[in-house]
């Protein structure tokens, strides 16, 4: 009926790094260096786009701008089966 299964982690993981967050204007190269930068240390970027309307635009431009990370999309508004 709509509910879905939600996991929690209490406590972090051992010799977890803190979360950077990062505020700016939509730079490109800048926009690469910092996902090469965070997947050669092994780490997981979310890139937060807050415009449903062009979220699959701005996956694509992000899939063409490195093409070996691996891109997925959600939002508040997807069906379950999303």
């Amino acid at each position: 009926s709509g509910a879905r299964d939600m996991s929690q982690i209490t406590t972090p993981p051992i010799n977890r790094t803190p979360i950077k967050t990062f505020v700016g204007e939509y730079k490109l190269p800048l926009v690469r260096t910092a996902i090469l930068h965070e997947m050669e240390r092994g780490g997981q970027v979310y890139f937060v786009n807050n415009r449903i309307e062009n979220i699959e635009q701005i996956a694509m431009e992000v899939k063409q701008l490195v093409p070996e990370a691996r891109v997925a999309i959600g939002h508040g508004q997807m069906n379950e089966r999303e």
